[in-house]
This record gives structure tokens, sequence and C-alpha cells, in this order.
């Protein structure tokens, strides 16, 4: 399958996943109330947390399996070492899951601030707890088929997983009288199937894989203690980033009130959106760009990761735009909950900037990456991090949601600028002065401009939902379409520019 198609099928699906997730959670909300919703978000939480046991190990095979996948020794070598990894993830998941099990108690009596009986909310945890062990289990098998590149199949898991988990869970709530403990438990029941699904392809596509693989003996086939060194690099940044990107969140889920936590997580969700539609476009990015480093195929690098960056900014920074001017109204017109949205507004647009310059940072990670030269983002990204945790758990404790939400969009400004810059400098010559810089700022401005003009035709105070709702998405179609034609009256200086954007491999 070409490139395009499986970016256009990976992101259908999760386009898909984020519509029914943003079209049910006010149902959700309706069913379990703010505290069970603030439950929920909790166990949203822990499912970032637990990358934490994955010590980068999933992105590594990934990235390994993309290179070794053409040379049947190198191949098998590879497949090997995945079991025995793979054995290693069912021992730290047996660890966690029992650990669990043995200190919910005490964990749900310590953390939250609420009203759910004790016994309900232990047994939450515990489900919470098997839904992430299994879920655990399943990254590396993930990982191999993005490296596979099985675009297609990892689109229908998620496909289907998606359909089971959010129109599934609110059928289980709607025949179970809401009850929380039903719904936990089927997501148990839901993580299960996928983990089976993931298995069954992964094994499949490797057999085929294997049949197709040349001969050759061009690629060495690395050993295991080889590869668990290379994953080791990326251990740290996957640790760091859990502890950077979560540790707002889950020291907010025990200072807060469950209920305003439950806004809090409203707030994640709406401006997530950004984020959740990232991940299509980095699991095609991360095994193409990885392949053309390996084979130095520098010229098809610049192009694809410049067309890529383009592609995001053009996307993504109008509707960060959009959440932070009209983040309210959208809550409003997607859950009826005028008190919602005041509550959840005042952290979606700080939330929102924060997370597309998150998306737009990713893209200094993956040159690192798939070039192989992580040792000086794991120190830049280690000092940030000893400045941020602590930080972090000031503003938490003293100014509470709207500081931490305002605090996630200053340090990822701060990051991005400094040392974003210096990575696109050094590695992608010509990249920062010629893409990252110009189309940022047109993308930002364009939006901006288009939102302005737009305060002056809609009125929506007196507006309806639907008509509500309608008129966001009008205006944030209208600024990615506006941006879009400009950069195509542009596309001959993009092209002429292209060909002065050059990779730079420095040791």
């Amino acid at each position: 399958m070409s490139i395009k198609k499986s970016f256009m099928l990976t992101f259908s699906v999760q386009v898909y996943s984020t519509i029914i997730t943003i079209a049910l959670t006010p149902l959700l909300i309706s069913m379990v109330g703010a505290e069970g919703f603030g439950l929920i978000g909790f166990f949203l939480i822990l499912q970032n947390l637990i990358q934490i046991l994955d010590a980068g190990i999933s992105g590594t095979l990934s990235r390994q399996i993309a290179i070794t996948k053409h040379c049947r020794k190198a191949f098998k070598v590879f497949l090997l070492n995945f079991n025995k990894v793979y054995v290693g993830f069912i021992i730290l998941a047996s660890c966690f899951f029992l650990l669990s099990y043995f200190f919910r108690g005490e964990f749900s009596s310590f953390w939250f601030d609420t009203s759910i009986n004790k016994s309900l909310l232990d047994f939450c945890l515990l489900m919470m707890a098997g839904t992430l062990a299994i879920k655990y289990l399943s990254g590396p098998l993930r990982s191999g088929l993005v490296g596979l590149e099985s675009h297609y199949l990892i689109a229908i898991v998620n496909f289907i997983s998606a359909t089971l988990r959010y129109p599934g869970g609110i059928f289980v709530l709607f025949l179970f009288q809401n009850s929380l403990s039903y719904y936990f438990a089927y997501q148990l029941l839901v993580s299960i199937f996928e983990w089976a699904a993931l298995q069954f392809f992964f094994y499949s596509e490797s057999n085929k894989v294997m049949r197709k693989a040349s001969q050759s003996d061009v690629i060495e086939a690395q050993s295991l203690k080889s590869l668990l060194l290379l994953s080791l690099q990326l251990s740290v940044l996957s640790i760091l980033w859990v502890i950077v990107s979560q540790i707002d969140k889950l020291l907010l889920s025990g200072v807060m009130e469950l209920e305003k936590f439950g806004y809090y997580s409203l707030a994640v969700s709406v401006s997530g959106v950004i984020l959740t539609l990232n991940i299509p476009l980095n699991q095609v990015l991360m095994p193409r760009l990885a392949s053309f480093a390996s084979n130095k195929l520098n010229a098809e690098y610049a192009k694809f990761f410049t067309g890529a960056f383009t592609y995001v900014a053009v996307f993504f920074i109008p509707l960060s735009v959009v959440l932070f001017f009209f983040g309210k109204e959208l809550v409003w017109a997607w859950t009826g909950d005028e008190k919602a949205a005041n509550e959840s507004y005042v952290y979606i647009k700080w939330l929102a900037l924060g997370n597309v310059i998150a998306v737009l940072m990713n893209f200094s990670f993956l040159l690192q990456f798939t070039i192989k030269r992580l040792r000086q983002h794991i120190i830049a990204y280690g000092i940030y991090s000893a400045l941020l945790v602590p930080i972090t758990i000031y503003v938490v404790n003293v100014y509470k949601g709207e500081g931490a939400a305002f605090f996630w969009f200053v340090h990822n400004a701060l990051f991005f600028v400094i040392w974003g810059g210096y990575t696109f400098r050094i590695y992608l010559k010509n990249a920062l002065t010629f893409f990252i810089i110009p189309i940022s700022l047109i993308s930002l401005l364009i939006s901006y401009i288009t939102i302005t003009l737009s305060l002056s035709v809609f009125d929506f105070v007196d507006m309806k939902r639907t008509y509500t709702f309608l008129s966001l998405g009008f205006i944030g179609l209208a600024s990615v379409v506006t941006i879009s034609l400009i950069l195509y009256f542009l596309r001959f200086y993009y092209y002429c520019f292209l060909k002065k954007v050059t990779l730079t491999l420095v040791e």
C-alpha cells in the first residue's frame, strides 16, 4: 500500500475514533456524572503513565523491523530477539497487576477526594490495572506492525476497538444502570480483544515478510544486547516525556476535588484532539524516515520531512487557534452544559496551544531518532525535565488547574524555540529558515485574521448549539483552505527552497 493510502486510511480511522469520542463524551458525563468522568480521566492518565514500563523498547523494535525486514537473515535474528523482549514485557505486566491488586485499597484512600463508594472505587482501580497490563503487552505488537508498515491492519484493529470501547461502553452503562464497575470491567475485555488481534496479525505478517525477504546479508543483524542498548536512549526519552506530559494531570487528580478534576479532564479531552489526530502521521512517518536514513537517501528524507511538517502546521495550528478563542462556545455546543463550558475553557485555551507546539516539537525528536543522533537530545530533555518537574509541582499546588494549563503552554513554547530550533538548524540545513519558521508564522497569522473577521460575521451569544458547532467548523475549515491556497500559489518558491534543504549527519 502506498504511503498516501496508508496515511489516509490510518488518519480516517483516527478521525472516526476522535469523532465518536467527542460525540459520546457529553452522554458519558450525563450517565456517570462529573465525579465518574473524573475517574475515567484518571484512567486515561494511567494509560499514558504505563508507557514508562515500555522503556522505549517498542519504538526501537519498530525502527529495527523497518530496517531488517528486507533481509531474511537479519529479520530472523530480529524475530528471535523480539520474542525474548516480549517475555520481559509479560513479566513486567504481571508484576504491575499484582502490585495493583495488593495496594489498590491504600492508594484509593490516600489519593482521591470523592464521594464514590470505597469498594466500588477499589474494584474500578483493579479493572484499570488489568486493562493497563494488557494494553502494555499490546505495545510491542503494535510497534512491530508499524515497522512492517502494515498500517491497514492497525487501522482495522483500531476501528473495531474504538467502536467497542466508546459506543460499546455507553451501551454497557445503559444496560447496567450507569454502573462504573461494569464499565471498567468491559474496558478490560476490549483490551484483551485488541491484544489478541494484534498478536495474530503481527505473527501472520511476519511470516509473510520472512517468505518474501531476500537472502542478502547486506544488512547486519543486531544482537539482543545491541538492540537493548539502542532502546536505552529512547527509553530515557520515553520516561521523561511521560513525566513531563502527565505529571501536572496526575498531581491535579490528587489536589483537586474529583468533580473539578472532571472538568479539567474534559478540557484535556477537547484539546487532546490535536495530539490524537497527530498519531497516524507519526505512525507513518517513523518507519519511512528510518528507512530513508538507513539507506542514505538524504534528498528523499528532506522532502518527506518538510512535506509532513507543512501538513501539520497547516492543519493543526488553525485548530489550536480556534480552540483558544472559541473553546467555551465549542464545549457548550458540544455538551449543552454552560457550567462545563465555563469551567473547562480556562484550561482549554492554554492546553490547545501547548499541544500544537508539542506536536511540532515531535519533529525534532523524529529527526534525531531516525538518524540515530539521540545523545544530545537526551541531555537537553533531561535538563528540561529536571527544571520542569519542581516548577510544575509548585504551580499545581499554588495555582491549581489554570496555572498548570498556562505553564504547559509556556514550557512547551520555550523548549520548541530553544532546543527545537537548534536541532533543525544543525541536522536539517536551511529547513528552519525556509520552511519551519515561515510556514508556522503564515499558518498562525492567517488563522488569527480569519478568526478576527469571523467575529464581525458570527454572533455566538444567541446562536443555537447546532449553528454554533457548524460555524466553528466553518471558521476552522476556512483557515485551513486559505493557508493551503496561499502555499499553492507560492509552490514555485516552495520547491526552490526544498532543493536547499539537506540532511546533515553530524557525528
